[in-house]
């Protein structure tokens, strides 16, 4: 067995090679992103409209997000259960 097999930092086997994971960042901080996402989508449209520009980052991974869960699902549901 390797040195690299025992290290937890490294993500996946890739064509014999460990590579590190893509992200390094803690899962919460997803949820900050798409809750400033969210915010800014709601300050934007009800209260000021410069909150869409400045926001703008957040909103786009909210939609992203967003998008990726919708096809999860789509996939999920078309899929025949055994």
């Amino acid at each position: 067995m390797a040195a690299d097999d025992l290290d937890p930092r490294l993500g996946p086997s890739i064509d014999g090679l460990r590579h590190p994971p893509t992200f390094q960042h803690p899962p919460w901080t997803v949820g900050v992103v798409l809750v400033l996402g969210l915010v800014a989508l709601l300050f934007g449209i009800l209260v000021r409209p410069i909150w869409l520009l400045v926001g703008s980052p957040f909103i786009l991974t909210l939609f992203v997000w967003l998008g990726v869960r919708f096809t999860q699902w789509r996939r999920r549901r078309r899929r025949p259960t055994p």
